[in-house]
C-alpha cells in the first residue's frame, strides 16, 4: 500500500494515490472530561492503515480490520460544542464509529441552579447559635449504644440465560481422555474426534504456524494433561512460533459436524502474555448458495493487547467473510487464566453468547445484513480451538509475546 499522500508511482510524477476521508461529528452536550472511543472497520476483505484526527488532539494511526476490531481511546475535555473525528486512508473510505461517555456526570439534583435564599453553601457553618444542649446523662444511666451502620447488601448474582437445550448429544472430556490413556505425557487428542489444521491465524502479521496433521512434533503443541487439552505456542525464532489448531472432523453425516442450533459449551483457561490470540469457534461445512465463505460463529475470541485479555469478543462472520456482528463482554472481576465455561445458546431466531451460563450478547436476524442470517442457521458446523501469536493484538504498537504460552480446554459439550 502506498504511503498516504505519497505519489502512486514514481513513473507518474504529480499523480497521487487516491486518499479517502470519512468524517463523524458528535455534539458535546455538557462540559467536562469525556472518555472517547473511536472504532474503525475496513470496507472489503483487506486491512487498511488509517490516520485519525480529533478536534484538538494529535494525529494517531491504527489499522482498520474487516470487522470492528480496531479501537483508539481518548480522554479529553472538548472546548467547543462539536467534536469532529476524521479518518484518512487509501481509498475506499473506512467505516467509523464514535462513542463519548462523560466522566462523573452531575446528578439530576445538582443540575438545577441552587436558590441562594434556600440553600447555604455546603461548607458554610451555620451563623445562628443553637439552644443550649440538654443536661448530660447521669453516670449511673448507661448510654444507649450507637447502632452500627448496616453493610450494603452484596450484589445479586447474574441470572443464567434462558436455555431450552438440555439433552447432551456429544462431548469430549479431555481430562478424562488423559486418564483413560494411562495418564502418560504427550498423548494426542482422540483422532476419531479431532484433526490438526494448518491454516489458523489472527489477521495480518500472525507470527505462529500451526503444526500440521501427522507431524512427528505435533505433541509439542497439542497434548492431553490432567487439566485437559493443552494447546501450546512455542517460540521458534525472533518473530516465529509453532502452535496448533484443533478441528472436529468429518462430513455432515459424522458426529463431529453438528447441525445448526443447540447449546455448545467448553471449559477453557486462557494463557497470560501480550500478543496472544486464543479462540473457540465454529465454521459451517459449506457456504450457503451464493455466498463466498461459510458462516462462522466465534464463541470465544480473547486477544491480549496487554498482559491479559480484558474482554471476550463475540463475533459473526458471514457470506463475505467480513465481520457482520461484533460486541464484547466479560464478567466483573474476570480472571481469564482460570477455567470458565464459554458457550452459545443457538436458536433459529437468535444466538446468545454466555460465560459461566450468563448471557453477555445476543445476535438476531436484525443484527446482521439482510439475507446473511441463513449463513448461521444452515448446514452443519465444526468446532475449532486454536491459539495464535501476533496479528491483531500486535497491530497497535510494540508487542512482546511470551516464548511459551498454553491454553487449556477441560471439556466440550453439545446439547440439543
Amino acid at each position: 500500500m502506498a504511503a498516504l499522500g505519497a505519489t502512486a508511482a514514481s513513473a507518474h510524477p504529480g499523480v497521487r494515490a487516491h486518499v479517502a476521508s470519512h468524517f463523524v461529528s458528535k455534539t458535546v452536550n455538557a462540559g467536562g472530561t469525556y472518555d472517547v472511543v473511536v472504532s474503525v472497520r475496513a470496507r472489503g476483505k483487506h486491512e487498511r492503515k488509517v490516520r485519525l484526527y480529533l478536534t484538538g488532539e494529535r494525529m494517531r494511526e491504527t489499522v482498520a480490520l474487516p470487522w470492528w476490531g480496531s479501537r483508539l481511546r481518548y480522554r479529553l475535555r472538548p472546548t467547543s460544542r462539536e467534536l469532529i473525528v476524521r479518518a484518512v486512508n487509501a481509498g475506499p473510505a473506512v467505516a467509523v464509529r464514535v462513542t463519548m461517555t462523560l466522566e462523573n456526570p452531575p446528578s439530576p439534583a445538582s443540575d438545577a441552579k441552587p436558590n441562594p435564599k434556600q440553600t447555604a453553601p455546603p461548607s458554610a457553618p451555620s451563623s445562628t447559635r443553637t439552644t443550649a444542649p440538654p443536661p448530660s446523662t447521669p453516670a449511673s444511666t448507661p448510654a444507649s449504644p450507637t447502632p452500627a451502620p448496616s453493610s450494603p447488601a452484596p450484589p445479586a448474582a447474574p441470572s443464567p440465560a434462558p436455555n431450552p437445550y438440555t439433552n447432551l448429544v456429544w462431548e469430549d472430556n479431555f481430562a478424562q481422555d488423559f486418564v483413560n490413556g494411562g495418564s502418560v505425557p504427550n498423548q494426542l487428542p482422540n483422532t476419531a474426534n479431532w484433526s490438526l489444521d494448518s491454516w489458523s491465524g489472527c489477521g495480518q502479521g500472525t507470527m505462529s504456524t500451526p503444526t500440521p496433521n501427522g507431524s512427528p512434533n505435533a505433541d509439542n503443541n497439542v497434548y492431553l494433561t490432567a487439566n485437559g487439552l493443552a494447546i501450546t505456542a512455542l517460540q521458534t525464532g525472533p518473530y516465529s512460533y509453532s502452535s496448533a489448531q484443533l478441528d472436529s472432523i468429518g462430513p455432515q453425516s459424522d458426529p463431529e459436524s453438528f447441525p445448526a442450533g443447540g447449546t455448545i459449551e467448553a471449559s477453557i483457561a486462557l494463557p497470560a502474555g501480550q500478543g496472544l490470540c486464543p479462540a473457540f469457534w465454529m465454521l459451517a461445512d459449506n457456504p450457503v448458495p451464493g455466498a463466498s465463505t461459510p458462516g462462522e460463529i466465534d464463541v470465544l475470541e480473547a486477544p491480549s493487547f496487554g498482559s491479559l485479555p480484558t474482554t471476550d469478543y463475540f463475533d459473526l462472520h458471514g457470506p463475505t467473510g467480513a465481520g457482520e456482528f461484533m460486541t464484547t463482554g466479560a464478567p466483573v472481576g474476570w480472571d481469564p487464566t482460570q477455567f470458565h465455561t464459554y458457550g452459545v445458546i443457538w436458536t433459529p431466531t437468535s444466538i446468545t453468547w454466555t460465560i459461566d451460563g450468563v448471557g453477555y450478547a445476543t445476535a438476531t436476524q436484525g443484527s446482521v445484513p439482510a439475507a446473511s442470517w441463513a449463513s448461521y442457521e444452515t448446514g452443519a458446523f465444526r468446532l475449532i480451538f486454536d491459539l495464535s501469536v501476533g496479528g491483531w493484538p500486535c497491530m497497535t504498537g510494540a508487542c512482546t509475546p511470551p516464548s511459551s504460552a498454553t491454553m487449556y480446554v477441560q471439556w466440550v459439550q453439545v446439547f440439543n
